[in-house]
Formats: structure tokens, sequence, C-alpha cells
């Protein structure tokens, strides 16, 4: 059985479709043209039926995408013989357009389920990316950074870059490099002793760095946003 059509493939169609339908000719159509309308119709419908009763809200994002799919595929399955076009159920183009063109009448007619499934549909937050520091949450480059903590044990100089050393709760210790600016270094840029001995909240991103010792590239914990725990 092919993957069930996405959701996200319905909600999209209803920003970029609906406008197009909108300024569609009216011209009388012609009665089979209405009858393949009627079919489409109907399809929508009975997917907006049959999900109707599922409770969206407590299901998981791939349930709600399954079960959407379950239910047009189950419904186009029924109604396939009487419309032309010849839809391949194993092609992905056919799939798509498929999945647009239901998921833009199924709005003229089940708007609050889809927006129900749209709600549950959003992916789930990241604890720790809950707590950034402000600079951080709208930074393009906090992509695969970390969060470390413990206590900052001392301060190392290597030539115009300093090492903040942050021993952690299990008694590992962690250089991390201050290269620029960082939220919360105005403490440590007027007293760089002044940090020593306090716990800490440290945000890092891997920086790759050029090593003279190796002749090689390393890649080092570099130091974007620190917070002080007491």
């Amino acid at each position: 059985m092919s993957r069930p059509i996405s959701v996200l493939l319905c909600l999209l169609a209803l920003l970029l479709a609906i406008p197009a339908v909108a300024q569609k000719d009216k011209s009388k159509k012609s009665k089979k043209e209405q009858k393949q309308e009627e079919i489409y119709n109907l399809i929508a419908q009975e997917t907006c039926d049959c999900m109707e009763g599922k409770d969206v809200l407590n299901m998981k994002s791939e349930d709600i995408e399954m079960q959407l799919g379950l239910c047009m595929l189950g419904s186009f399955s029924k109604h396939s013989g009487t419309l032309e076009g010849g839809t391949d159920l194993g092609n992905a183009s056919d799939m798509e357009a498929l999945g647009e063109k239901i998921g833009v009448l199924m709005f003229g007619k089940c708007p609050q389920t889809l927006m129900a499934v749209a709600t549950s549909m959003q992916p789930e937050s990241d604890p720790m990316l809950e707590d950034l520091p402000p600079m951080l949450e709208e930074s393009p480059e906090w992509d695969g950074g970390e969060e470390l903590t413990g206590a900052i044990v001392r301060m190392t100089n290597n030539g115009d870059v300093s090492y903040l050393v942050l021993k952690d709760e299990v008694g590992t210790e962690h250089e991390l490099m201050w290269l620029r600016y960082f939220e919360g270094s105005e403490p440590l840029l007027e007293n760089p002793e002044a940090g020593i001995g306090r716990k800490a909240v440290v945000y890092w991103i891997p920086m790759e760095v050029y090593s003279p010792k190796t002749r090689d590239y390393a890649v080092r914990k570099e130091i974007r946003a620190l917070t002080f725990v007491e």
C-alpha cells in the first residue's frame, strides 16, 4: 500500500489553491465535468465525516497523517471507478494532486476539523530550546548547539583566544572557547576571574578551527550564551 497522503499537502493547498479557485472561469461546465466534481465533493465529504469522529487533539502527528490518508483513500477507492483520469495510487505526483484537490474541497466542508488537524500536527518543541536566551531564540546559528551546566573552575588563554573551563555534575571538565561576544559575557569582560567557582548554564555551538599542533581542523565548543545559576 502506498504511503498515506500527507496532511500537510491538504493544508498547503488551502493557502495556494483557494485564490486560484476563486478566480476560476465561471463558464458553464458540461454534464460530465459536473458529474466528476460531484464525485470529488462526495469524497471530500466522506473524508470529513471519517475524520470528524477522530480525537485528533490527543493523537500523535504520525497517527493523524495515517488516519487522514486512510479516510481519503478509503472513500477514493469506492468511487474511483466512476472518475476519469486514472489516478495511480502508486505514483507520488498523482497522490499529491489528489491530496491537493480533496484538501481544497474539505476546507469548504469541515474547516474546523482541518484546523484541529493542523493544530495537532505542530511539531513538539524541544524543552532545551524553550529556555534559550532571547538572542539565541532568533539566531540562525543556533543549529546543533547544546547546553552545559556546571561550575566554572578556571580561565585559560591561548594567544588571543580565551577558554572557560567548566566542570559538570559528574566531574567532567569541558573547555569552552570564548571567541566573540556572547550574551552574559559582561561580568566576565570586566573581570575574567569573577565567574570562577560559580555555577552556570552555558549554551555552545560546535566551531571548526584550525589546529597548528595537529595541522588539521578540530571541533571546539564556542560559547554563545551564559547564565549564572547562583
